[in-house]
């Protein structure tokens, strides 16, 4: 450990760390090709490097806004709690890059925005780079997460390899040629699981998606002790699983409605105290939408078509929340979304039985996600499906194949509801 806070204060300063000098704080073998290339923490000067090899490796499908939204770009590169690895090849070059985002309200890190040039894969360049990052935030967080592609093995693989436990999967999360499917990992620290609230009741669909993690924890304690935990009581709690109930409210279509773009981000953070459904890390809002019963805070990607429900300004008024998020659907489509989501915590049994009425699906669980006070509290994320899912070309664990049954034996019975329900007349 010495050794590797020894390269991070070497990296905060600016400096070039030659790969070659790493042999000691990994566990494999460095291939001989990259012994002499160099990694340094990446500043505002080699913003331009970033963006060109994002470019020279996905041309313009690239979606992420880290990489694509100029002025969020310079604000990452300028906060020093994140960490953005680049590497640079005997050529002067940048040729691979990882970016491991710290959210320091919520102890919270998130890995993402992989990349390493085509001729220089299967080298170790994202397995070193992914050392570094991950080292450098379990220092300053308390959970840390993934998204992975699931057209791809390696960094999957990467990611068993260094404890994250798969917790759900995003269908259609993406699209970029096509829809892209991602799978949730998640990184649980000891000090974090120590501040957990524990659940006492639960949405028995939730509850499904919660059993499919239960089980595969457990099993990583007793079998592997892979997350170093001193027992299994942290996931073996005793609560009440809720059945849904009926809900008695008549759906209203809202018709006089407002988008607006100007200034969104400055009235969020103005009424974020008055907000529901406000937590959605690691985004920000870019949409308004005005209606009859109150607002909704959105994050949209022009690009690929991905919305999150950022936070609803309305009443204490269960009718009108349900017609609130039955309309979001409905209002994002003719934006052109094409996935939605919004995070939930564990805690709102009611308010999953009003999502799940309308047709939002639970996909992940995430545990000790959302830090409140000194308490760390689970959180479940919903998708809406507007798409068949795209499930050709997935490469994953079997893990995930449970999560994809949960969540679309779901639907069908959903569907098969509501066809009953269908009123019908004679001829």
């Amino acid at each position: 450990m010495k050794k590797i806070k020894e390269i991070f204060n070497e990296l905060e300063q600016g400096n070039f760390i030659r790969i070659g000098n790493l042999k000691d704080i990994v566990d494999f073998n460095i291939p001989e090709l990259i012994l002499n290339f160099k990694i340094k923490k990446a500043n505002i000067q080699d913003k331009n490097y970033i963006k060109n090899l994002y470019k020279e490796v996905y041309g313009y499908n690239y979606s992420l806004p880290e990489v694509t939204d100029e002025d969020l770009l310079n604000e990452i590169l300028l906060n020093p709690e994140n960490i953005w690895l680049v590497v640079y090849d005997n050529e002067n070059k940048v040729c691979g890059s990882l970016l491991f985002r710290i959210e320091k309200k919520n102890l919270l890190a998130k890995a993402l925005a992989a990349v390493v040039k085509e001729k220089y894969r299967n080298n170790k360049i994202f397995e070193l780079l992914f050392h570094l990052g991950f080292n450098y935030s379990i220092l300053k967080a308390e959970a840390v997460y993934a998204l992975a592609r699931t057209i791809t093995i390696g960094p999957q693989k990467v990611l068993f390899k260094n404890n994250f436990i798969p917790a759900g999967i995003f269908p259609n999360v993406r699209r970029v040629l096509t829809y892209e499917n991602h799978a949730l990992f998640i990184y649980l620290t000891q000090k974090g699981l120590k501040k957990r609230e524990k659940i006492t009741k639960m949405n028995i669909i939730v509850n499904e998606i919660y059993q499919i993690l239960q089980k595969y924890l457990i099993r990583l304690i007793y079998k592997e002790n892979k997350l170093n935990l001193n027992s299994s009581e942290f996931f073996k709690e005793k609560y009440q699983k809720l059945l849904i109930q009926k809900l008695n409210f008549k759906p209203t279509i809202l018709d006089n409605i407002n988008i607006i773009v100007d200034n969104v981000e400055k009235e969020y953070n103005e009424k974020l105290n008055k907000l529901r459904f406000k937590f959605m890390p690691f985004h920000k809002p870019n949409f308004k939408i005005k209606t009859s019963l109150g607002s909704i805070f959105l994050h949209f990607n022009y690009i690929d078509k991905h919305c999150a429900i950022m936070g609803l300004e309305v009443e204490d008024d269960l009718e009108k929340i349900y017609n609130i998020f039955y309309n979001i659907p409905f209002i994002v489509d003719k934006l052109d979304a094409r996935y939605l989501e919004v995070l939930s915590k564990a805690e709102n049994y009611f308010y999953h039985n009003i999502l799940i009425d309308i047709g939002f699906i639970p996909c992940a669980y995430f545990p000790i996600m959302l830090k409140e006070n000194n308490k760390r509290k689970d959180v479940v994320a919903f998708f809406y499906p507007f798409n068949f899912p795209n499930l050709k070309n997935m490469i994953v664990p079997n893990i995930f194949k449970e999560y994809l049954k949960v969540i679309y034996s779901f639907l069908v019975n959903k569907l098969q509801e509501e066809i009953e329900l269908i009123e019908t007349f004679k001829i």
